[in-house]
Formats: C-alpha cells, structure tokens, sequence
C-alpha cells in the first residue's frame, strides 16, 4: 500500500474506568486500542504513518460536569491526583498537538500512549 501524500498521525483516543465494579471490561478495552495503536504504528510506519493515543485523565466537560455535577465532587476529584488538578480540553489538544508535530521530538513517537491524567498513573 503507497500513499501520495500520508497524514503524520491516526490520533486514538481512550479513557480511565470511572467506577470499580466494571474495571475489567473497560481495561480490556484500553488494552484493545493500545494493542490496536501499537499494531497499526507497526503496520504503517513505512508508509509515514505515525499512529499514536492519548489516555486522557479527569477531564472537565459537559459529561463532566454532569457526572461530577458540584464543586465539592470535583475538588475531591482533583486530591485524587497526584497534580491536585482537572484537565482542561486545551490540555488534551495541547498533548495532540505534541504528538501531530513535526518536531524532532515527536516525529520519531509511533505507537505510543500518552498518559495525560496528571499523574494517576505513577500513583
């Protein structure tokens, strides 16, 4: 397969469980797009094809803030951080926008997951 002009990056995005009692599915299906990010990275390399993800963390959005619908739920989300903080859609854009660059720090990543959950995951 040849491509004339190929994107840099197929951008996968995936998220944390939010309950315990249905961890395991949801892991498994992180566990699928990062096996799934990691075989096409494989797949597409030679065509100049960069596929990576992000794994985002708490994130405020609309669904956000309806699940963590009070100040008080929200401030007890952020301690549960390392970095004692929620995300910001910009934040996620600003880890896409790493991971699309051209930069030399960037254009040899392929097939990684980028952790942006402030931590949750040395923790």
């Amino acid at each position: 397969m040849t491509y004339n002009n190929p994107p840099p990056l197929t951008f996968v995005v995936h998220r944390r469980p939010r309950r315990r009692h249905r961890q395991q599915p949801l892991r498994g299906e992180q566990m699928g797009v990062a096996g799934l990010t990691k075989c096409a990275a494989l797949d597409y390399t030679r065509a100049n094809i960069r596929v990576n993800a992000i794994a985002p963390g708490p994130t405020r959005s609309e669904m956000f803030d309806r699940w963590m619908s009070n100040e008080q739920a929200r401030a007890a989300m952020a301690e549960a951080t390392p970095m004692n903080y929620i995300a910001h859609p910009q934040d996620m854009a600003r880890a896409a926008l790493f991971l699309l660059s051209d930069e030399a720090h960037s254009r040899w990543r392929t097939g990684t997951i980028l952790p942006c959950e402030g931590g949750l995951h040395v923790g």
